[in-house]
């Protein structure tokens, strides 16, 4: 989607959910109640980049890679979902028996890069 909102029209996009300005969607119609998914930055977008170039615009991919450089790259990897998401937990804990089902049992794994979850580190 655009950076810029006067461009909303030219792309399927509800404008009330939309988190961050200038991604590519890695889902799209995630239905009723999840609707908010679509809109998150995630780093699964440049593999269909890589995959299938002539789907992206030049201009808008560029952007987009220059926002996952800057907000998922870390020093030893890349986060997999944008840490500024109301839905990103970045302390990932396998022995968490709570009742919150977002982290409970290590159900956040996909939300931390290696450099936050040091037991997950190679050696």
């Amino acid at each position: 989607m655009s950076l810029d909102s006067a461009e909303d029209s030219k792309y399927n996009v509800d404008a009330r959910i939309i988190n961050r300005r200038g991604i590519y969607k890695d889902v799209f119609g995630s239905g009723a109640g999840r609707e908010w998914s679509d809109y998150q930055l995630r780093s699964n977008f440049p593999i269909a980049m890589a995959v299938a170039p002539e789907l992206f615009d030049e201009n808008h991919a560029l952007g987009a890679l220059q926002l996952a450089d800057k907000i998922l790259r870390s020093p030893l990897g890349m986060k997999t979902l944008d840490p500024g998401d109301m839905q990103y937990r970045p302390y990932y804990d396998n022995s968490n028996d709570g009742t919150d089902a977002a982290i409970a049992k290590g159900l956040n794994y996909h939300n931390v890069s290696v450099s936050s979850a040091p037991d997950l580190r190679c050696s």
